[in-house]
């Protein structure tokens, strides 16, 4: 912790560090009137350039400026304090006597049905309120460590929510300002929260969550699984213990006035489905108070008869730079460019001479190498239209549905031919399917390499980004399918200096910077580190209002790691390796575009 108890920060005399977080540290401190507050200090070298408005200020701390409303920790003032050399932004709250939900359920169970009926709806009207704000607000962020209960209250637990690190208005989060990763457990975010598409349903799932909590003291569901914490791989897992009926223990003899028809409730609020839930808090607030009946959505899944195909994302018309935006990879491009953008643009040339041209191609390798980014400057080299897939706009829980899907991708791509069609995460899609795996995945699997056989009649060549290219069905890396396999590496020292270059392009810059320097201190980090460092730099001089220079750049280097270890990028350099002598050069005679 940065203060000990006695120490001051500004005005404000400290009692007690409550906690210190990965980037915020959390004080009671009292004031010269004797008054207690709590103080919330930030670490500028620990938070994303999304974690701050547009005027500069961190998000959070305008946010509990802005929301001056009933059940939101009372904004007192904010400002920086000076230590160890370094300059740490502060917000002042009001201090409300009492303990955090989390403790509460730690220490005690709830005895009372009409308690728990009670902090609900308290909840959900603070939800409301946020909700019904003109910017209208989606706190992304709900959870028991976040919910204080004020022991003033001689009603009903009075909730207060004392965090809104993760909360964004809706209008920002839809033009790209809204928080990269969210900070709260998975467990409390809705799916499409999770693939970073939060609306106010997201918060009406967050309070289901907690009120299962609270009345069976565990958590709706669980994973046991080593994964990358945020991957996708992460976020299927969630999607799939989800699709999977909640379970209610009997706590009729726990619980005094226990009513089973909170079951429905939960099941409707906890839905992965985003049209079977609550529309609104009101709606969520009605039904617990017996206003309303909610009908059991179990039963209203089995009276589906046709399920719902999703909606695939129109093409859009590459126009950019092409490949002149992507750094270094000069050889890569060359190579590119002779085998597959040259007969994508002329292949009655190639078709004359009977030389064939790949139907599609797989990008792989580290994460954070930018096969997104590469992926479209190869449609916009080539000209094509451009559709930009995961597997959770594919995948469905109903029968057939993700075959569907698929085939109305492939027809949407046609009708707009020419057209690229770049799959993220494509291993999500098409798992081996001599591992154990679903039947539906395996379906899929054979709907993708049907339509995959067609590709080439119909003007669509398919790119799929993976950084588990082992996991994909071997059927997929075949001749005529994704047979063209290219690594994306970390970059080198000539690629380091033109992403500097790139990343600094149309910013407020020093003279002289020195690249030769930053290179050098980069040696090991992706694409996407030096992306986060050049934001990191452009943050804290625009909290010092000047120019970026190599000492902000130095701080920023010194402060991030790289996201991956030399470990783990030798072992994706062992996965080229065995791609590439697995690969086996193609005799096929099929030309790509007739």
């Amino acid at each position: 912790m940065l203060f000990k108890k006695g120490e001051c920060i500004d005005l404000y005399s400290v009692v007690l560090p409550l906690y210190r977080g990965d980037a915020t540290e959390l004080y009671r401190a009292r004031g010269l009137d004797g008054q207690m507050f709590l103080i919330k200090i930030y670490r500028p070298d620990k938070l994303s350039p999304c974690e701050y408005s547009f005027s500069g200020r961190i998000r959070e701390v305008e946010m509990f400026d802005m929301l001056r409303c009933e059940g939101i920790s009372r904004y007192i003032s904010s400002g920086t304090i000076h230590r160890d050399g370094g300059r740490y932004p502060y917000v002042v709250l009001e201090f409300v006597p009492g303990e955090f939900l989390v403790d509460r359920l730690e220490r005690e169970p709830f005895r009372l049905y009409s308690d728990v009926v009670g902090l609900t709806v308290a909840l959900l009207k603070i939800v409301k309120s946020l909700h019904l704000h003109p910017e209208t607000i989606v706190c992304n962020g709900i959870t028991p460590k976040n919910i204080l209960l004020d022991a003033r209250s001689e009603d009903h637990p009075k909730p207060v929510l004392t965090s809104l690190e993760s909360a964004v208005g809706v209008s920002s989060y839809n033009h790209g300002y809204g928080p990269s990763t969210p900070k709260t457990p998975p467990v409390y975010l809705a799916n499409e929260a999770l693939q970073q598409g939060a609306s106010t349903k997201s918060d009406l799932f967050s309070v289901g969550v907690i009120l299962y909590q609270i009345l069976y003291r565990r958590l709706p569901w669980t994973i046991d699984a080593d994964v990358e914490l945020g991957s996708q791989q992460e976020r299927q897992l969630w999607f799939e213990v989800r699709s999977k009926r909640l379970s209610f223990p009997d706590v009729s003899e726990q619980i005094i006035g226990y009513d089973p028809k909170v079951e429905l409730i939960v099941k409707k609020a906890l839905s992965p489905d985003l049209e079977l839930r609550f529309g609104s808090a009101d709606e969520f607030i009605a039904a617990l108070l017996g206003e309303t009946e909610v009908v059991d959505i179990d039963r209203v899944q089995q009276e589906e008869s046709v399920p719902k195909a999703r909606p695939i994302p129109q093409s859009i018309i590459s126009r950019g730079k092409g490949f002149a935006a992507v750094a270094g990879l000069r050889t890569l491009k060359e190579k590119l460019q002779r085998e597959v953008i040259d007969a994508l643009r002329s292949p009655e040339v190639y078709a004359q001479y009977g030389v064939s041209i790949p139907n599609g191609m797989l990008l792989y390798g580290p994460p954070g190498c930018g096969k997104t980014f590469f992926a479209k400057r190869f449609a916009e080299e080539v000209g094509f239209n451009f559709m930009l897939m995961t597997p959770a706009m594919l995948k469905s829980r109903y029968v057939n549905a993700t075959q569907e899907n698929i085939a109305n991708m492939f027809a949407e791509a046609a009708e707009n031919a020419p057209t690229i069609i770049f799959i993220d995460e494509i291993n999500e899609l098409l798992p081996n399917r001599e591992a154990d795996v679903h039947e539906m995945s395996r379906s899929a699997v054979n709907e993708m390499l049907a339509q995959m056989d067609r590709t080439g009649d119909k003007g669509i060549f398919v790119i799929g980004a993976t950084n588990y290219p082992q996991q994909i069905d071997t059927a997929m890396l075949r001749s005529g399918r994704l047979e063209c396999k290219v690594y994306l590496p970390a970059p080198d020292v000539e690629v380091r200096e033109e992403l500097f270059r790139m990343y600094l392009e149309g910013r407020p810059l020093e003279l002289g910077i020195n690249y030769e320097e930053l290179v050098a201190l980069t040696e090991g980090y992706v694409s996407a580190d030096i992306e986060r460092l050049v934001n990191d730099a452009a943050r804290r001089a625009l909290i010092e209002r000047v120019r970026i220079g190599l000492v902000h750049l130095k701080q920023a280097i010194s402060d991030n790691k790289p996201s991956l270890s030399k470990a783990e990028l030798d072992r994706y350099e062992k996965i080229r390796q065995e791609v590439e002598q697995e690969s086996q050069p193609t005799s096929r005679k099929k030309i790509g575009y007739n």
